[in-house]
């Protein structure tokens, strides 16, 4: 064995060792490293050990070698593109667990969210622009005598609602909470929600109104509890 094959040993042990290193990478769920680029690394460590065998058998078969060189280069070019191909599926990788990661994280906090306003001892509803129930919890369903929360429920109610100081004006009561939907922020104003057979409620709301994004009011959340009419006020 000449020096020169020698030389080329040492670089075939160190891919050998990379390759045993690449394929020996666990793939689990969630981490960084995939198949895909797994496969890419380890086809890029592949081209220079093809490489470094034709030269070692270059030494023994000089007419092969020639023969074939072209095609060894041609592998070695190979390498770069595997490369890159397995950094971008890395990355690809990461951006998709990132983004499932992301998804949980949202879902997670909408679950949590849905069980605070479930569980809170305000009734909490969502109005939208015209002013009907899009969403309404527990307490809220209860203090409004709302059976279930279904769209035909929450849509069409059968009350109808004044805020308390137009209760003695000609102001005509609405079937809808369209009196709480303004581009401002409304704390403890007193709305009067009656019903056919004379039954009513007096509420306490509060409610903070969200943007469409052109700058007009859309939806609104209402927090309200119950409270005893002021003096002066007909029941």
């Amino acid at each position: 064995m000449t020096w020169s094959v020698a030389e080329d040993i040492a670089p075939l042990l160190s891919f050998a060792l990379a390759m045993v290193a690449v394929l020996a990478i666990p793939v689990r769920p969630g981490g960084i490293f995939n198949r895909t680029a797994k496969g890419f690394f380890a086809a890029s460590i592949l081209c220079y050990i093809v490489s470094s065998v034709a030269s070692i058998l270059g030494h023994y078969y000089p007419a092969a070698a020639a023969a074939i060189d072209p095609a060894i280069v041609s592998i070695e070019l190979l390498w770069v593109p595997f490369i890159v191909f397995g950094v971008y599926a890395l990355y690809s990788h990461q951006q998709l667990t990132d983004a499932v990661s992301s998804r949980h994280a949202v879902k997670k906090a909408g679950e949590m969210l849905e069980s605070v306003m479930e569980t809170a001892p305000a009734g909490i509803m969502v109005l939208n622009d015209a002013g009907a129930i899009t969403f309404a919890n527990g307490e809220a369903r209860r203090l409004l005598d709302i059976v279930d929360d279904s769209p035909s429920s929450l849509m069409s109610p059968d009350w109808s609602v004044r805020l308390a100081e137009d209760h003695d004006q000609a102001t005509p009561s609405r079937r809808d909470f369209k009196v709480l939907v303004a581009p401002d922020a409304r704390h403890d104003a007193r709305v009067r929600v009656s019903w056919p057979n004379g039954w009513h409620r007096h509420l306490s709301v509060n409610t903070a109104p969200f943007e469409d994004g052109v700058g007009r009011v859309g939806d609104a959340v209402a927090a309200f509890v119950e409270r005893e009419p002021a003096a002066g006020i007909v029941r």
